[in-house]
């Protein structure tokens, strides 16, 4: 009767390179998460100043996490409704709204955070309260967890069907 003394490697314990390896997936995962997307939803509303513009800005992958509004209306003590009907016009339609605007008061043309451009001249903004969303987060979890097991099955499938010998030379 013959033992084999060959110990298998317990399914918890993976190979540096299979954690290099995930170290780089789960970064790609956290990016996507962290990514952000600014979403156009201006319908048409109008007020006697200009159009009202708003965006959503959203946070996560496959699923929402993180969802804050900003409503840009126009300033009613701006000088010229003329230049927004003009800014308006030239960039409906588009998901993105004009990235630079001339600077004509201490709250236009400043930089915002969350939208990633400057103000439209003409326009403030309004910041709604952020939402935070625990299904998306759970179902964000559950993707992450399923990619990174998927991952190391198939970066460990074949050094463990080998045998941990290494390759053979061609």
């Amino acid at each position: 009767m013959t033992v084999c003394n060959k110990t298998k490697r317990p399914w918890l314990q993976i190979h540096l390179s299979t954690a290099v390896i995930l170290m780089f997936v789960a970064g790609g995962l956290l990016w996507t998460n962290c990514r952000r997307s600014c979403k156009d939803v201006s319908g048409s509303a109008y007020t006697f100043d200009g159009p009202i513009l708003s965006y959503h800005i959203e946070y996560g992958w496959p699923a929402v996490v993180r969802r804050h509004s900003i409503m840009l209306y126009p300033d009613p003590f701006y000088s010229s409704p003329a230049d927004l009907s003009l800014t308006f016009e030239i960039h409906r339609g588009t998901s993105n709204p004009p990235p630079v605007a001339p600077p004509t008061a201490e709250r236009e043309g400043e930089w915002n955070e969350e939208l990633g451009w400057r103000l439209p001249a003409g326009y403030l903004a309004h910041r709604f309260p952020a939402s935070w969303s625990i299904p998306g987060l759970l179902k964000n979890g559950l993707v992450a967890l399923a990619v990174l097991a998927a991952v190391a099955f198939l970066c460990e499938w074949p050094i463990r069907k080998r045998g941990g010998k290494p390759r053979s030379a061609p």
